[in-house]
């Protein structure tokens, strides 16, 4: 009576295998969402980072090169004979672009070349305005074009770490995100194997149960069966045997 109570608890405690093939999907479904829930902002997040200083790094790069124009174009207008209107738009070109650069600092050092660029931009535009014979010279332009070469190269080089390090991110990203979807699939796996031990282990088990018990008691007795062969048969079915020998006999005759 024990050995019963203590089956019966068990089996009461037993989940059922419903239960189990619920659990197991919803841990999956559960790690699964986990996993992109980091994956996801990640990615959105390196890419915004990205994006973002490409962006002022190209930002850069355009105010230097509309700087560059405004310089070539007062240097001419010096050359070919002075026009206030040429230097007047110049001027105004120059000095909007450098603030759109003294706005969008991003590199180590690009602060005070931009500081420089500005001062020496103002002084050539200012001996412009003056109209003064010989100012500025051709070499303080080509020290104020060098500057903002400077200022370019300073530029596309950081684009081009910011390249690399966003491949060394997004190698590092998809590494991690490989690993979470290794312990995901193992995961997944020791779930699978438990669900289908759990389904098979009522298969496996029926044959010792029907060996111990039900097919034991299913065995022929051929000692009863001959006993019961040399009995007399009921009259009952001595009436149905003459009955089917008379119609197997008119059949054959027919």
């Amino acid at each position: 009576m024990t050995n019963l109570d203590s089956r019966a608890d068990q089996k009461r405690r037993k989940p059922p295998l419903s239960a189990s093939i619920r659990n197991g999907t919803l841990l999956m479904l559960a790690l699964t969402m986990v996993t992109g829930a980091f994956a996801v902002p990640a990615t959105h997040k390196l890419g915004g980072s990205i994006r973002e200083a490409l962006h002022r790094n190209y930002l850069s790069i355009e105010a230097a090169q509309h700087m560059h124009a405004a310089l070539y174009a007062a240097e001419l207008n010096q050359l070919q004979g002075h026009a206030p209107a040429v230097v007047t738009q110049s001027r105004a070109t120059f000095t909007h672009w450098i603030n759109v650069e003294l706005s969008d600092i991003t590199e180590i050092g690009e602060g005070p070349l931009a500081h420089d660029i500005e001062a020496r931009g103002q002084r050539i535009f200012a001996e412009l305005s003056r109209n003064l014979p010989g100012t500025p010279s051709r070499g303080d332009f080509a020290l104020l074009h060098q500057r903002l070469d400077d200022l370019i190269q300073m530029n596309q080089a950081a684009m081009f770490r910011a390249d690399s390090r966003a491949m060394r991110m997004g190698d590092r990203l998809a590494s991690e995100f490989a690993l979470a979807l290794v312990i995901l699939l193992l995961i997944g796996v020791v779930i699978s194997w438990t669900l289908a031990r759990n389904v098979a282990k009522p298969l496996t088990s029926y044959p010792t149960a029907c060996a111990a018990s039900a097919c034991v008691a299913q065995r022929p007795d051929w000692a009863s069966s001959r006993s019961l062969n040399s009995r007399p048969l009921p009259p009952s079915s001595t009436a149905w045997r003459n009955g089917s020998n008379d119609l197997r006999n008119s059949t054959s005759i027919g």
